[in-house]
């Protein structure tokens, strides 16, 4: 269980440096993310699991490399109430309001 907790955090805080710098580049190289996919990948997540606060998470920084700032901040805020241990998603909403 802890192992997983760890995991989802590090993807969570990858997925969120990819969406403040919009690509990653290795060597010279862009790689850009389809975030309408992972928006998709997410609201499917949370489907399947209403109460996950990873999948609201992750749904907020797709949301937030979309433009849509207002949807971002609610997925991030219900996350930050879903897990307040979990502080990733309070980093996320920091980091939202501090580039706005």
């Amino acid at each position: 269980m802890k192992r997983a907790s760890v995991l989802r955090l590090l993807s969570a805080y990858a997925l969120f440096w990819i969406a403040c710098c919009s690509a990653v580049t290795a060597q010279q190289t862009s790689v850009t993310m389809d975030w309408n996919a992972e928006l998709a990948k997410a609201k499917a997540g949370i489907e399947k699991d209403p109460k996950s606060a990873f999948w609201h998470n992750q749904a907020g920084v797709a949301y937030n490399a979309l433009g849509e700032f207002e949807n971002a901040v609610k997925e991030i805020k219900l996350a930050c109430t879903l897990d307040e241990s979990n502080p990733n998603s309070y980093y996320t909403l920091y980091a939202l309001y501090k580039r706005k």
